[in-house]
């Protein structure tokens, strides 16, 4: 009797920690589209499913925080929650005589089985922008317990380490070309990228957005370093996104 119960617990964890960090991410389409006067807006995503991980969980709650973070109901009810954001920047738009016409499309963009990137991509323009702003952004969660990857998990040494890597990388993949000058690392005024880094296939990705160190013609500048580089500059949980990596 002790056997089987042992049997049927063991069964039981291994059961829960596939659930956690050996299953692919389940989805499903959505997509919401409402206008108003002058006014479009579009919302698609490659939703996690009711029932999903904490990792899914962690994703709807992170797609619902980049549209606004105000949304009060179930993540479940995702038809709502689209509505309900749409409607609220159409109705403000309204309110304050303004024209815009806004996309936005969530979807996985890279995934292992102990980590997953998520990606919010699309654009941004109103009446009084002489061109649109693509918008751009990208997430990577941890699979055991679905926390994001961040500056924290870097060591002071690694970051160091890491302006200096940053400023060669940027030289050799853009040189001192028309749209802007490459910063030097003994530059005072030039800094680590805000946004954090996430993990694609080729390896870390590093984002400077337009303006920061490039003028808007030169879109989103991105540096990517192999994740042997990189992981003697993370520190003990940072390290803990790098299973494959030897």
């Amino acid at each position: 009797m002790k056997r089987i119960l042992a049997i049927i617990v063991l069964a039981f964890l291994a059961l829960t920690a596939g659930a956690q960090t050996g299953m692919w991410v389940g989805v499903r389409g959505i997509r919401v589209e409402k206008t108003g006067k002058n006014c479009k807006y579009l919302i698609r995503a490659q939703y996690p499913m009711s029932g999903e991980t904490v990792t899914g969980n962690a994703i709807r709650e992170w797609i619902s925080e980049s549209l606004g973070g105000s949304w009060t109901g179930s993540l479940d009810d995702v038809e709502a929650m689209f509505d309900y954001y749409a409607d609220k920047e159409i109705r403000e738009a309204i309110k304050d005589k303004f024209s815009f016409q806004c996309s936005r499309y969530f979807s996985r963009f890279h995934e292992t089985s102990h980590i997953i990137t998520y990606a919010e991509t699309g654009e941004y323009s109103s009446g009084e922008d002489a061109h649109g702003d693509a918008i751009d952004t990208k997430v990577t969660f941890r699979k055991s317990d679905g926390r994001r990857f961040s500056w924290d998990m870097f060591t002071k040494d690694g970051m160091k380490q890491l302006k200096a890597i940053l400023a060669k990388k940027l030289r050799v993949d853009y040189g001192d070309d028309t749209f802007f000058k490459v910063p030097d690392a003994s530059d005072p005024e030039f800094k680590l990228p805000e946004t954090d880094p996430y993990f694609s296939d080729e390896g870390l990705v590093f984002v400077y957005p337009p303006y920061v160190i490039a003028p808007h013609a030169a879109g989103f500048i991105t540096v990517t370093l192999p994740l042997s580089m990189v992981k003697g500059m993370l520190n003990a949980t940072g390290q803990t996104y790098l299973i494959s990596v030897s």
